[in-house]
C-alpha cells in the first residue's frame, strides 16, 4: 500500500514541477520581452493541456488503484477477528461525511484542472491581444 502512495506522491511531484517549469517559462519570457502573440504563448498552452490531462488520468488511476486493494483487505477483514481498516472508515463516515473525511484523490484532481484553466487564460490572452493588434493596424 505504500509503494501505491508513494508513487503517486512522485508523480504528483513530477507534474507539478514539470507545470511549474512551464508556467514559469512563459514568465521569464514575457518578462525578457517576448510578446502574448508570440507562437509560444500559442503552443505551450495546448502541451501544458495534455500534460494535466495525463496527470488527471494518472490521479484516477491510483484513485481505482487504492479502492481495489481496500476492497481486499476489507475482504480478507471479514475473515479475521478484528477489522481495523473497516472500523477506520466507519469513524470516517465512509468517506460520505466531508466533515470527517475528505477524499484526498478529489481534492489531488483539482490541481491539473487548475492548470488546465490557467493554460486556457495564457492561450485566450495571447488570442485577444492578437486579435486587437490586428484590428488597429
Amino acid at each position: 500500500m505504500n509503494s501505491t502512495h508513494d508513487r503517486n506522491s512522485k508523480s504528483n511531484d513530477f507534474f507539478l514541477g514539470l507545470n511549474t517549469a512551464i508556467i514559469g517559462a512563459l514568465g521569464y519570457l514575457e518578462a525578457k520581452g517576448a510578446t502574448q502573440d508570440s507562437i509560444i504563448f500559442l503552443f505551450a498552452p495546448f502541451v501544458g493541456i495534455a500534460i494535466c490531462y495525463c496527470w488527471y488520468q494518472i490521479i484516477s488511476a491510483y484513485r481505482q488503484l487504492n479502492r481495489a486493494k481496500f476492497k481486499v483487505i476489507h475482504q480478507v477483514e471479514e475473515k479475521l477477528p478484528i477489522s481495523l481498516f473497516e472500523t477506520e472508515w466507519e469513524f470516517l463516515g465512509k468517506g460520505k461525511d466531508k466533515t470527517k473525511y475528505l477524499v484526498l484523490s478529489k481534492i489531488e484532481r483539482k490541481i491539473p484542472i487548475i492548470f488546465i484553466i490557467l493554460y486556457i487564460v495564457i492561450f485566450l490572452t495571447g488570442i485577444h491581444l492578437d486579435f486587437i493588434s490586428n484590428l488597429f493596424k
